[in-house]
């Protein structure tokens, strides 16, 4: 298991650090566990043993959904595949593959693009010659509001492993989201988070009142 951090949640992950846990409750926590426990320690093994770079990751992408996730793109910045990922992802299985630098004085910088129900998912992993390891997802497509992505980010120079899990999103609850803001009021709450929005009158998107 690695020693990093919970992941961000699709619109709260640009930084990639892995250092913020908003949103979702204990989906978040779920969909954790789900990556972790998909890391079957024969295929994490079998995949660290083909690492031997100065610098490399062991990433493990589990898809708890009931939709296939296409790898559509690859990229490395710094070093290459020791294991290259699935070409598709089915639903409710997941993959583990393994990059790492293939020179001196490289990192392991790379990220894969996947496609799936009207989304778009990019993981990505940062363990550079120099400083901590990061991770980063980006989430897009119509329907990127029906799923949630976590990630965890473990440390070390080899073998770091580096967790990412896709799930459907729990429902939203505009009076959670209002009551988390320091609106308790429904109504009032919903007024003046559209006066906030520059929203003077109706109609307002629920989707711009809930956190995700």
């Amino acid at each position: 298991m690695s020693n990093g951090t919970v992941g961000e949640t699709n619109t709260d992950n640009n930084d990639g650090k892995g250092n913020k846990d908003k949103g979702g409750g204990g989906a978040v926590e779920t969909l954790l566990m789900a990556a972790i426990s998909a890391a079957v320690t024969a295929v994490v093994t079998d995949v660290g043993g083909k690492l031997f770079g100065d610098r490399s990751v062991i990433v493990t992408v589990a898809n708890n959904t009931p939709k296939p996730l296409t790898k559509i793109a690859d990229h490395h910045e710094s070093g290459g595949f020791a294991t290259t990922p699935k070409l598709e992802i089915s639903g409710m299985s997941s993959d583990t593959f393994g990059s790492q630098s293939t020179s001196p004085f490289q990192g392991a910088i790379g990220s894969v693009t996947y496609q799936g129900d009207g989304i778009t998912l990019l993981v990505g992993w940062d363990n550079p010659r120099i400083g901590s390891n990061h991770t980063n997802h980006i989430l897009t497509g119509i329907n990127k509001s029906r799923y949630l992505v976590v990630r965890e980010t473990g440390s070390g120079d080899q073998k770091a492993q580096q967790f990412y899990a896709i799930g459907s999103h729990p429902d939203y609850l505009v009076k959670a989201s209002l009551a988390a803001r320091g609106q308790h009021n429904l109504s009032m709450g919903i007024q003046r988070a559209a006066s906030a929005l520059g929203k003077s009158v109706r109609p307002i998107s629920v989707r711009e009142l809930v956190d995700f």
